[in-house]
């Protein structure tokens, strides 16, 4: 059995993988990327307080706040010791945000020989209005795993220039 870590674009998201019966473990990267302060040139852990401070100033606690993107932050920083990473989204503003944020910080790190691939999507067989990959049940997430296509050099580039 290959170890795969799966990053979703959300909780909802993340919870329908943990059924799919695809395995691996699953990381949901939380933060509203399109509001607030995103300064350019920072990297993961720099951004990560930035967004933790203004978010606090929303009325959530920074303390808590800073320990989960510290964690989430972590938790990426052990990519490399996973057969395989999967990056889960869709075609929405806040999704395309945290793929470039992942794409920038991919096109530096030293990953090895792990099998780095996405799965995007913009609908749903089925589903009329589709929204996001949260509405999916397990079957129908996993469905998606043929559709994951690796993440190539030039897509990383991309993310860093983004």
């Amino acid at each position: 059995m290959r170890s795969c870590l799966h990053i979703t674009n959300s909780d909802a998201a993340g919870e329908v993988l943990k059924r799919s019966g695809l395995g691996g473990n699953v990381l949901p990267w939380r933060d509203t990327m399109f509001e607030g302060p995103f300064p350019a040139g920072l990297d993961l852990a720099a951004t990560s307080r930035v967004r933790a401070a203004y978010l606090a100033g929303l009325g959530l606690p920074e303390g808590r706040i800073r320990a989960d993107l510290a964690a989430r932050d972590a938790a990426l920083g052990k990519a490399g010791s996973y057969d395989a990473v999967t990056l889960w989204l869709e075609h929405d503003l806040l999704d395309q945000l945290q793929l470039l944020q992942l794409l920038d910080w991919f096109a530096d790190a030293d990953i090895g020989e792990t099998d780095l691939g996405m799965v995007c999507i913009g609908d749903f067989p089925g589903i009329d209005d589709f929204r996001g990959l949260g509405q999916l049940d397990p079957q129908q997430m996993a469905s998606l795993m043929p559709q994951r296509a690796p993440v190539t050099d030039v897509q990383r580039r991309l993310g860093r220039e983004g």
